[in-house]
């Protein structure tokens, strides 16, 4: 199943896209498709997110802030589980 989401990418990065894209004859989308669905498969998602500096959430039903508690709860919830294992 596919599902539409909104990107803010930095001009640099969207510069890049745009390059390829023109250069394979493919839609930006398509580009941006087929450079993030390989690496998708692969990433270790739970780290990417601790590791991530800054990542907003956005929900298409709203709920921002609802989801910005989940991810917090899940944060300190991994927090306790690493502190218990550090004291283990």
């Amino acid at each position: 199943m596919s599902q539409i989401v909104t990107l803010q990418l930095p001009d640099d990065v969207m510069e890049q896209v745009v390059k390829a894209a023109t250069s394979s004859g493919h839609s930006v989308q398509d580009t941006l498709q087929t450079w993030i669905s390989p690496k998708a498969k692969t990433i270790d998602t739970m780290t990417m997110l601790q590791e991530a500096n800054e990542l907003p959430i956005y929900t298409p039903l709203g709920g921002e802030q609802t989801a910005q508690e989940l991810l917090e709860y899940g944060q300190r919830l991994k927090r306790e589980r690493d502190s218990h294992q550090d004291h283990s």
